[in-house]
C-alpha cells in the first residue's frame, strides 16, 4: 500500500492562504473530485493555528464524521494520517486557538491509499 495524492476539486495557488475569522470553531473544507481511500491530510499552518481540531470526512458534504482529533496542534506541517473509504469532502474543523488570532492555512494536501 502506497498513497497518492487524491485528486482535488480546484488546485491551490501556494502565494495564497486561508484565513478564517477570529473564531474557535472556523473551519475549511474541499470537495475532492471523486471518493477515495484517504490515507493522510497533511496541513501547512501559518503562525494562526488551532491547539486542538477535528479532521471530519464525508461521502455526501452533509453527513460528517470524525476521521482524526488533534489536541496538542503546534503549527507548522502537520501529518495527520487515517484509513478512511469513501470519502468526497474533508473538513478541518477547528475547535481551540492557539493565538489570539483565528487560523491560517498556506496549504491542506490529501493523499489517496493506492490498494
Amino acid at each position: 500500500m502506497h498513497a497518492v495524492p487524491a485528486p482535488a476539486a480546484n488546485d491551490g495557488d501556494p502565494g495564497t492562504r486561508w484565513s478564517s475569522p477570529v473564531e474557535d470553531d472556523a473551519w475549511w473544507q474541499v470537495e475532492l473530485e471523486r471518493p477515495v481511500r484517504l490515507g493522510r491530510v497533511e496541513l501547512h499552518w501559518q503562525d494562526a493555528h488551532p491547539s486542538a481540531y477535528r479532521v471530519e470526512i464525508s461521502a455526501d458534504g452533509r453527513n460528517w464524521r470524525t476521521a482524526a482529533e488533534v489536541r496538542d496542534g503546534k503549527g507548522g506541517r502537520e501529518t495527520i494520517r487515517m484509513d478512511e473509504r469513501n470519502v468526497r469532502h474533508i473538513r478541518v474543523q477547528g475547535e481551540k486557538r492557539a493565538t489570539r488570532y483565528g487560523y491560517s492555512l498556506w496549504s491542506v494536501e490529501a493523499y489517496a491509499v493506492a490498494d
